[in-house]
């Protein structure tokens, strides 16, 4: 059994709607088989650079020698800047190197997670779909706020383009990978 959920979202400012704030926080569970990874606890993370991330490793690994992450941390404390850089062929969420990483390894249709001297293991569609799940919160709490303010930026705003391009594209792939018509959770 997985739990993978965001609690307390808001902005870097706190709970209140903040229309010039590209990036969402909250605190996070991740609770396999009964075991927490992460918790409430913890701390505030930026759980869309978080999103994007869980949505890579439904078909990439997160670990040592492969990232997801781009040289932040799979929950980072930070992730202000969603850049699309050639170097890396893909949106990376600059941050300041705090945060939580778990390894997420695909081995034979499974998924172990490991951090610090826990290791669990869940299939394929319950990390897809917890995954999902947890996307689908964020999602939600994009759509329900106000609309974000225009960035003027260019580099700022194709990078914010290509982060939404790229975390649509994730879930739709995630979907079909479950065979089912809509995100579930």
């Amino acid at each position: 059994m997985i739990v993978l959920q965001v609690s307390e979202p808001g902005w870097i400012r706190g709970p209140a709607d903040d229309p010039d704030d590209q990036c969402a926080h909250g605190r996070v569970t991740l609770t396999v088989n009964g075991r927490d990874l992460v918790s409430p606890h913890d701390g505030v993370w930026t759980v869309s650079a978080a999103g994007l991330y869980l949505l890579r490793t439904i078909s990439s690994d997160h670990g040592m020698g492969t990232s997801v992450a781009d040289d932040n941390f799979l929950f980072p404390c930070c992730g202000f800047n969603a850049w699309l850089l050639p170097e890396y062929g893909r949106v990376v969420c600059i941050g300041c190197m705090e945060g939580i990483d778990i390894e997420v390894i695909h081995n034979d249709g499974l998924i172990e997670l490991r951090y610090q001297d826990l290791v669990e293991c869940v299939n394929q569609d319950q990390w897809t779909r917890a995954v999902l799940g947890f996307a689908k919160q964020i999602r939600q709490f994009y759509q329900e706020s106000t609309e974000k303010s225009y960035v003027m930026d260019d580099f700022d705003r194709t990078g914010w383009g290509a982060f939404w391009q790229e975390w649509s594209d994730r879930e739709t792939a995630a979907i079909a990978s479950l065979g089912v018509g809509e995100s579930p959770g």
